[in-house]
């Protein structure tokens, strides 16, 4: 008999799974806006200025929804400040560059590992075991993302920058900071918003003062001129929906799903980022739509693999 408590419990879920989702979407949006706006923006500028357009709104967010609370619990500063200045100001600075140094196509196939990753990573911080069913689709991924680096348009055969390296450390980064939030923040008491806005705030300030130590040393630059609106347009979207908006909701959704099952919706995420990419004039070759088959096929056999008893 389906109890009140079960059927809270289900809409919880559904409420959590149609979030992420929602997520899903608005980072595949990311990533081809990510890779338009670094044809006029240096990627630190990018990386930085996203951050610091999100931060303030979600602490907004945190106190106005928070401000009658008696006593709320304290942030744990240290913690805070590393979940923030490791795991966003990391994860941001290699998406940033990973996209520049390969291509939003290749982006797309392997943040579509996320799942993969998660695995790996569970494994090693919190001794969750693999089965041995789930190493063929962990081999397929991992084969496909390799082969969709080599696959590049416009690059010499077997030819790699270092992107897509960067792009793995960011999802492992991304991981890293989403079982850490919730093992050290949420499951002190603190609201998933709080917990959100204080570690992107912790990561705009590392993104920003790496920034000035790039400027300083000639390896980062500041936009000369005003941008033109698109980009400006872009950039509010990714700092206020795909920040600001995202994050906060990933967050909820690992709350109530874990990181394992909520990194499947990045499985939909490069689906919308690779048609959002081809739409504002990237050209995909046939051995990166293959080696994207192949990434998506590892990490369904992955999931498959692991619903069974």
């Amino acid at each position: 008999m389906t109890t009140a408590v079960d059927t809270a419990t289900r809409a919880r879920e559904l409420r959590a799974s149609g979030g992420l989702v929602f997520t899903a979407f608005l980072w595949g949006s990311m990533i081809a806006f990510t890779g338009h706006l670094l044809t006029a923006l240096d990627p630190m500028v990018i990386a930085a200025g996203r951050y610091a357009i999100a931060a303030p709104i979600v602490l907004l967010m945190a106190w106005r929804r928070e401000r009658g609370v008696v006593a709320p619990v304290p942030l744990p500063l240290w913690r805070t400040f590393l979940l923030g200045a490791v795991g966003m100001t990391g994860f941001a600075a290699c998406y940033s560059y990973g996209i520049l140094w390969s291509d939003p196509i290749t982006a797309a196939a392997i943040i579509a590992m996320t799942p993969v990753v998660s695995l790996i990573m569970q494994r090693l911080m919190v001794g969750v075991r693999t089965p041995w069913r789930l190493a063929p689709g962990i081999v397929m991924a991992t084969l496909g993302a390799v082969g969709v680096g080599l696959s590049r348009p416009h690059a010499a055969a077997g030819e790699m920058h270092g992107g897509e390296f960067l792009l793995i450390l960011g999802a492992a980064m991304w991981t890293w900071y989403s079982l850490r939030a919730q093992s050290w923040l949420a499951d002190k008491g603190i609201s998933q918003l709080r917990l959100s806005g204080a570690t992107m705030a912790a990561g705009a300030i590392g993104l920003v003062v790496v920034l000035g130590l790039g400027v300083m040393l000639g390896v980062n630059h500041l936009p000369t001129t005003v941008p033109e609106p698109l980009i400006l347009g872009q950039m509010l979207w990714i700092g206020v929906l795909s920040t600001a908006l995202a994050i906060p909701i990933w967050n909820a959704g690992v709350s109530v799903l874990g990181v394992g099952v909520a990194s499947l919706f990045a499985n939909l995420t490069p689906v919308l980022a690779v048609a959002m990419s081809v739409a504002l004039g990237a050209e995909p070759s046939l051995g990166q739509l293959i080696g994207g088959l192949v990434v998506i096929a590892g990490v369904v056999w992955v999931q498959v693999a692991r619903l069974r008893p």
